[in-house]
């Protein structure tokens, strides 16, 4: 909320709404419902989830509100991120297995740059759209994307 993110506005003691916005829920799958104890000593259920969202989703505020919905509250206890942008996390490395790695076997895991933007829709150009890029023109053959749709 204004280059500010909220729980740092809540932890700094703000009062706020946020506004709600559509997100999709591609997936909400239960692995696991085991008993445990709250803070307070309160039994709780522990909810083992995974869920597959669209971009921009606040996980935090989907057990929130699934939470609500059932008459009671839920939090977050733990969250991890396994996907991202194309890039799962069976492609990552940790840092410290990274410095166990010499120079070429961690050069061999560098990715060429087209990785970073592979999500984007892919455009190759002849020369002579190439030229009328450069000369601010718009190519007959991209009018159909959006000005703002990133492509590579």
């Amino acid at each position: 909320m204004d280059g500010k993110r909220a729980h740092a506005r809540v932890r700094d003691g703000e009062e706020f709404e946020l506004e709600a916005r559509p997100v999709t829920v591609h997936a909400f799958e239960l692995l696991d419902v085991q008993p445990a104890q709250g803070a307070s000593g309160t039994e709780v259920l522990d909810l083992d989830v995974r869920v597959r969202v669209s971009s921009g989703t606040y996980v935090r505020a989907l057990a929130r509100d699934l939470g609500g919905s059932l008459g009671t509250a839920a939090h977050l206890t733990a969250l991890r991120r396994t996907e991202t942008a194309g890039f799962t996390i069976r492609e990552s490395h940790t840092l410290e297995a990274l410095a166990e790695l010499n120079e070429t076997e961690r050069d061999a895991l560098l990715l060429p740059c087209d990785v970073l933007v592979r999500h984007f829709p892919k455009i190759e150009l002849n020369d002579r759209a190439v030229t009328m890029l450069k000369c601010g023109q718009r190519p007959q053959f991209i009018e159909n994307i959006p000005a703002d749709q990133p492509i590579r």
